[in-house]
């Protein structure tokens, strides 16, 4: 394995942004290192456009991980993979119809089986955790992402829990220091109890900093500030995040 070093989260996909330049939506896509883009927003002109705006043309980019099928996290891929062909997207099982898109696109779908599935160097799939979403069984992985701050996770919507992604990757990586969690973290329709209890849970397993996003809206952004303090991350497009 390559020695660890820091890294640079672009965010280039989001509900909010204090650039004008840039468009927001519904959805999220982060560009990790330049080379790993973790979900595709909710539309691909947006996406493209934000990326070119951020200085990022995907030239360097190696691989693409979904979250999981749904629109809000597909709605770009097509567009990146239109502007380089090849790139492994590495999806969960149960999705048919993303896999053949992509093989239509020019990708290369790599179903993801199992925890710690190794993308690259330092980059891993949290592997598919399932849940029951709108009566259907839905799986959704995570990223994680080991540099010389600790352990990252970045999150699509959480569907699953985020308090269970998050415990999964304490169990993945034993004695490794967590350092952030940030994405979708699907609170918009928690109490403010829950919320905090959520907040509380994630800094309890280690993390130093957090940031919910997409899903998570105003409210638990709110409860997140107050509990992580200085270690409360803001997502918003156009933002980079060391790790």
């Amino acid at each position: 394995m390559k020695e660890m070093k820091t890294m640079v989260i672009k965010i280039l996909y989001d509900r909010k942004t204090s650039d004008e330049k840039l468009a927001v939506g519904w959805g999220l896509s982060f560009l990790v290192d330049k080379k790993i883009l973790f979900d595709a927003g909710e539309t691909g002109s947006a996406l493209v456009r934000n990326a070119l705006s951020l200085g990022e043309d995907f030239d360097k980019l190696e691989n693409i991980i979904i979250s999981h099928d749904h629109w809000d996290h597909t709605g770009g891929l097509n567009d990146v993979l239109d502007r380089k062909k090849g790139l492994k997207v590495f999806v969960c099982p149960g999705y048919p119809e993303l896999e053949k898109s992509i093989t239509f696109r020019g990708g290369v779908p790599v179903n993801v089986e199992k925890s710690g599935l190794i993308i690259s160097p330092n980059f891993f799939s949290s592997g598919p955790l399932p849940t029951f979403y709108k009566q259907k069984i839905l799986t959704e992985q995570s990223l994680i992402i080991k540099t010389s701050q600790g352990v990252s996770v970045l999150t699509g919507c959480a569907h699953p829990g985020i308090v269970v992604i998050a415990e999964a990757v304490r169990g993945m990586f034993p004695t490794d220091q967590l350092y952030m969690i940030a994405g979708g973290m699907h609170l918009k329709d928690a109490t403010p109890s829950e919320i905090e209890a959520t907040a509380l849970r994630l800094k309890s397993l280690g993390f130093q900093k957090a940031g919910p996003s997409h899903c998570s809206e105003e409210l638990a952004e709110a409860i997140f500030k107050q509990v992580f303090k200085q270690g409360f991350v803001e997502v918003e497009v156009g933002r980079e995040l060391t790790i």
